[in-house]
């Protein structure tokens, strides 16, 4: 990895977190991240997969007010790199291993998000308390959310990936069979049909068992 990537990957990981929280310009969309980096390590086909993979899982919610949605824009980035950096080789038990791991870990890094929203409210209320509430200093208070997400992002998404490259990296079993483009294509209409999951009454953690094993019998069919 050059220092250019490098760069690029610290911004757009930071960017990604503060898009999601203060920006609203769907760039954090794990389709659009995944493509930026696959354009720049030119792994853009395979890239593309992962992100619409992970577009997917993160329709597995519906945006309803103040819900708020697990970080899929860490998916498709953490996804991507890792693809880009080789710890994710060409073959079926890796990548499917891969998307597993990167999905576990969107859950402690969902929780980081939480975390930052909490405090940022914690700063406005205490503002608001002792009357400290005007133009000048909600300026101020809309910059530092914005830095703390930043900051998360930078910190939160590059950590995780780090802790998934480590995991990857010592595990010896996976296979080197390359794998034909129309694999990845049959598996991605697999994928986009299960969107009607987003419209299943029930829990979310019963969705990602039901999406966890089709997936992974379609991945074995195939």
């Amino acid at each position: 990895m050059s220092l250019q990537q490098g760069i690029l990957l610290f911004f757009l990981s930071g960017f990604a977190s503060l898009d999601r929280v203060g920006i609203n310009m769907m760039l954090s969309r794990p389709i659009v991240i995944s493509s930026i980096i696959g354009i720049t390590f030119d792994q853009i086909l395979i890239c593309i997969l992962l992100g619409a993979i992970f577009e997917f899982i993160g329709m597995l919610e519906v945006p309803v007010g103040t819900v708020i949605l697990k970080d899929d824009s860490f998916a498709g980035y953490s996804s991507s790199v890792l693809i880009s950096l080789g710890a994710i080789s060409h073959n079926n038990l890796s990548i499917l291993l891969a998307i597993i791991l990167v999905t576990l870990m969107i859950y402690p890094v969902t929780l980081t998000d939480i975390y930052c929203r909490k405090f940022n409210k914690l700063m406005i209320t205490r503002a608001f308390n002792e009357n400290k509430s005007n133009e000048n200093s909600d300026s101020f208070l809309i910059r530092i959310g914005l830095l703390v997400s930043f900051i998360r992002g930078v910190i939160i998404y590059n950590l995780a990936t780090l802790l998934i490259f480590l995991t990857l990296y010592n595990i010896d079993y996976f296979t080197k069979t390359e794998v034909s483009p129309i694999y990845y294509l049959v598996l991605l209409f697999i994928l986009l049909m299960g969107c009607l999951f987003r419209f299943l009454n029930g829990e979310l953690f019963i969705k990602l068992i039901f999406l966890v094993v089709g997936f992974a019998a379609s991945w074995i069919i195939l």
